[in-house]
């Protein structure tokens, strides 16, 4: 039996089915933990992050314009929890003193290139504009460092498309 498709689960959960949520959950729990881990430090945090995000996907389930794109949606909900978790965890500074004074090795750093520098920000500056379907794949593949292949799959496009 072919794999029940997202639109049918979300369906199906606006109907009362709380186990097509369940499919849908087991189906992208995966995704969901990875975007988490890529912002967040510990496996906790990110496992919070991932079940907010389900969380919040079902109370607003009713609110998703294209069911197809579920896995696309939860990637979005659970990137967007991660990076507000991440901006509200404190970060614990240590000075440079402090860790030679502690007998820290620092291995030495090559000279940062400011045409380098500039040109990554610009590269970021100018991903920012793009429009959302080339956004997306952009996102996925440098921020999610994701491969063209896995893309294509997640968002039912062909490998060629991607790359392009």
């Amino acid at each position: 039996m072919a794999e029940t498709q997202d639109k049918d689960l979300v369906k199906r959960t606006l109907e009362g089915d709380q186990h097509a949520f369940g499919e849908l959950v087991e189906r992208y729990q995966g995704l969901a933990l990875g975007i988490a881990r890529k912002y967040l430090r510990t496996e906790e945090l990110a496992e919070d992050a991932a079940q907010e995000a389900f969380l919040r996907a079902y109370e607003a389930l009713d609110r998703l314009h294209d069911p197809v794109r579920f896995g696309h949606w939860i990637s979005r909900i659970v990137r967007n929890i991660s990076l507000n978790q991440q901006r509200q965890v404190p970060r614990k500074t240590v000075s440079l003193n402090e860790l030679d004074e502690a007998g820290v090795q620092l291995p030495s750093v090559a000279p940062v290139d400011p045409t380098r520098t500039e040109l990554l920000q610009r590269i970021r500056d100018l991903a920012h504009h793009l429009p959302e379907p080339y956004k997306e794949v952009f996102e996925l593949r440098y921020a999610g460092d994701n491969s063209c292949q896995w893309i294509a799959n997640f968002l039912g496009l062909s490998q060629g498309t991607v790359t392009t």
